[in-house]
């Protein structure tokens, strides 16, 4: 099976090198790099070109915004059978590729698998969970996180990012849980081995509190634009309870004299919000 690698990238230079030399070192060697490059400037040219010779690369400037709708650019590009969406700020195991294939290889009947990510400088994953689960249109979303996801793809108009969702976007975050939701409800089987993972930081970089409220405000704006899909328009009235468990949870906390009140009242706040103003107007 040929990989389709699709890689967003925007304000990096160091990072874009070690990622693809890390796709330059992997074992499996029947893969391709879409680079999706959304700079002004052209400051990837010349790096890019040091690499198109060790493996396939298509190189898009775009103009577009927000990390959804440069994705789905990039899909309409791929050649692959299999589609990966790793970080501009990622590293790949030499391994990586070669793991997945095998994984694909063993488990037939397996449509969609996603691995964890471990912090390259600490024994730290971001998820603490190791075994393999069968991922299902309620459990999903733990362990779906767009630098771990290999789609083996039936037709690929299945695999579309809702472009309201993510990055530069208005409802900043969730958009690959809301991926894996479509890809569910389409019949894809879907499997999570957290025994397999990816090189990423783990943990919220040290940032200025106004920024970090941001972060708190963009992800509490994507959870509730994600749970509003879910519920009102693919009808899983289950998580209701979660929805107001979680939100609420956070909005009392936001009151109470904890550490983080200010963190949480913006995030029941953005999730709110988040719930009452998406449309769905994209499938």
């Amino acid at each position: 099976m040929k990989v389709s690698l699709v890689l967003c990238t925007i304000g990096r230079i160091d990072s874009i090198n070690a990622v693809l030399h890390s796709f330059e070192a992997q074992t499996y060697k029947d893969f391709e790099c879409i680079i999706v490059d959304q700079n002004q400037e052209d400051i990837l040219s010349s790096i890019i070109a040091s690499y198109k010779e060790k493996f396939k690369i298509i190189h898009l400037r775009s103009k577009v915004k927000g990390l959804s709708a440069n994705r789905n650019l990039g899909i309409s590009k791929i050649s692959g059978d299999v589609i990966a969406f790793p970080d501009d700020d990622c590293e790949y195991l030499p391994t990586t590729l070669q793991e997945v294939i095998a994984y694909f290889d063993s488990h037939k009947e397996v449509d969609v698998l996603t691995i964890n990510f471990k912090d390259p400088h600490k024994e730290s994953y971001f998820i603490n969970n190791n075994s393999t689960i069968n991922l299902d249109r309620y459990n999903y979303r733990p362990f779906g996180i767009s630098i771990g996801i290999f789609i083996k793809y039936r037709n690929k108009n299945d695999v579309q990012f809702d472009e309201q969702l993510g990055v530069g976007s208005s409802f900043g975050a969730d958009e690959e849980s809301d991926l894996l939701s479509s890809l569910l409800e389409k019949g894809y089987n879907t499997n999570y081995c957290g025994s397999l993972y990816v090189l990423h930081l783990v943990g919220l970089p040290n940032l200025s509190e106004d920024k970090l409220i941001r972060r708190y405000e963009t992800y509490g704006l994507g959870y509730g634009a994600l749970l509003k899909k879910e519920i009102v328009y693919r009808r899983k009235y289950r998580l209701i309870l979660l929805f107001i468990k979680d939100t609420f949870g956070r909005l009392i906390a936001g009151f109470l004299p904890v550490k983080k009140r200010k963190y949480y009242l913006v995030s029941a706040l953005a999730r709110i919000k988040g719930f009452v103003l998406y449309k769905k107007n994209y499938d």
